[in-house]
């Protein structure tokens, strides 16, 4: 009874199936003209593509876990280490490269192209004709990204085009990943439609990102360094002014009068103020030392490894694939679409029959 059951269920399957089958080549030729048609779009849509040029920036990241030991203990002796920051370490570094301040920075940034000095986002907006309509609209047509103007003297309508520059650039330019999960070597990846731009951004972009954030992880300690710094140079002056005066009372000494008592005293003074500037001096030179330290340690190393060259990988739009992908594609929707209308029209005499 079950063999039965299975081989009903079977064939019932098959006459499905052979009924679609007949179904959908009686329309082949519909379905071809619409495929034929599909495909023609897609050329119409892509013969005009440029092609894209990839500019690639490997760096590697200093990994501070192995170096620090060494040198913890001592910072901790002189009361220095508040640790080591780790804001943008991993996926926040990574992060980084794509946040609006790092990409605006950058293409408010000045480069000199052919010997005329030009910032990037002026050079994007001429390489893909932004500005083709901007000198008949009253409110575009002087906005200008070459200005010294600051930041944040820009206009709405100067920083929603900056804006858009960034929104475009960061989703479909920028791209920035780790080669390797156990080594912390990182790959800049920057593509567009011109050559130059791709390896100016990149170049920019990276310069940029290590500025930013070498200077965030070390703002603290490199504060602290410039505070002892201008402190132990107060002290040494005060000490130098300290010893000249203490010389000129021992010069006096040896001329014989009767200030001679207050000449000792002053003289005494100086001495022991000469002793506690020194000692003071002497312990802040030491801490300075530590503070060096602490700075030397907290600042990272980013080092590039591999950075852009002429030429750059290219990588054009292959018309014939696409051109078979729209006509595959077309075709099955165009089968699908009239599945489903059978589909429907056979739902719809089945209720009327039952009626």
């Amino acid at each position: 009874m079950r063999e039965d059951n299975i081989e009903i269920t079977f064939n019932l399957i098959y006459s499905q199936v052979s009924k679609w089958i007949k179904f959908i080549s009686k329309k082949w030729l519909i379905i071809l003209i619409v495929s034929f048609l599909g495909a023609t779009v897609g050329y119409l849509v892509n013969y005009k593509s440029k092609p894209v040029y990839l500019a690639n920036l490997t760096f590697t990241l200093e990994d501070k876990n192995s170096s620090l030991n060494s040198s913890i203990s001592i910072l901790n002796t002189l009361g220095m280490n508040k640790g080591v920051s780790e804001i943008f370490t991993g996926d926040n570094l990574l992060a980084l490269f794509q946040t609006r301040l790092i990409v605006e920075e950058t293409l408010l940034s000045k480069i000199n192209v052919n010997g005329h000095n030009t910032s990037l986002a002026q050079l994007f907006i001429k390489i893909n004709k932004i500005d083709s309509t901007w000198p008949n609209n009253d409110k575009l047509k002087n906005i200008d990204f070459n200005s010294n103007e600051k930041r944040s003297l820009f206009t709405r309508q100067k920083d929603s085009i900056l804006f858009e520059l960034y929104r475009n650039i960061s989703r479909n330019s920028i791209s920035i990943s780790q080669t390797n999960s156990k080594i912390n070597i990182y790959t800049l990846k920057i593509k567009t439609n011109n050559e130059q731009f791709s390896k100016i951004l990149c170049e920019s972009l990276y310069s940029t990102t290590s500025k930013f954030y070498i200077n965030q992880i070390t703002k603290k300690a490199n504060s602290n360094f410039e505070l002892l710094k201008k402190e132990r140079d107060s002290i040494k002056a005060l000490l130098n002014t300290k010893i000249v005066n203490s010389g000129e009372y021992e010069d006096k000494l040896y001329n014989l009068n009767s200030a001679y008592t207050q000449l000792k005293t002053n003289s005494d003074v100086g001495q022991i103020n000469i002793k506690i500037n020194n000692s003071l001096y002497n312990t802040i030179n030491s801490n300075l030392e530590a503070a060096r330290l602490n700075l030397s340690i907290k600042t990272p190393l980013m080092m590039i490894i591999d950075e852009p060259k002429y030429p750059l990988e290219k990588k054009e739009v292959d018309i014939l694939n696409l051109v078979g992908i729209y006509f595959i594609l077309t075709s099955l929707m165009t089968i699908i679409f009239f599945t489903i209308k059978q589909l429907f029209n056979n739902m719809l005499n089945h209720r009327i029959l039952n009626r």
